[in-house]
């Protein structure tokens, strides 16, 4: 189910990595899962924001071009970028994305 939700995502994640996240979400709902997904994604998108609204270093330098971006001066070869996301984005997630209902548990033969 993970992998369904991160098709449209660029992601970093490996199939060993995608059997354990199913493995530690046992218990989670579709929908707990599709928050999960959608939370792993936006990690890298708050960081790529914050890089934004850092002006670059090398602005110091009086002869450096720069150029607006966001409404702030970043030298001229600064090319922000976003990150794939990767299991770690969903390590961390997990820590803010709880199951919404109880463990699931299978009727006994």
């Amino acid at each position: 189910m993970h992998r369904h939700h991160m098709k449209s995502v660029e992601h970093s994640i490996n199939d060993d990595e995608f059997e354990q996240l199913n493995r530690s979400t046992r218990g989670h709902s579709g929908c707990d899962i599709a928050s999960l997904a959608r939370e792993a994604a936006m990690r890298p998108v708050r960081e790529f924001t914050a890089t934004l609204e850092q002006p670059n270093a090398s602005n110091d330098d009086a002869t450096c071009k720069t150029r607006q971006v966001f409404g702030l001066e970043h030298s001229v070869d600064y090319v922000p970028t976003l990150r794939a996301v990767t299991y770690e984005d969903f390590v961390q997630s997990l820590r803010v994305v709880k199951p919404s209902c109880g463990a699931v548990t299978t009727p006994e033969e």
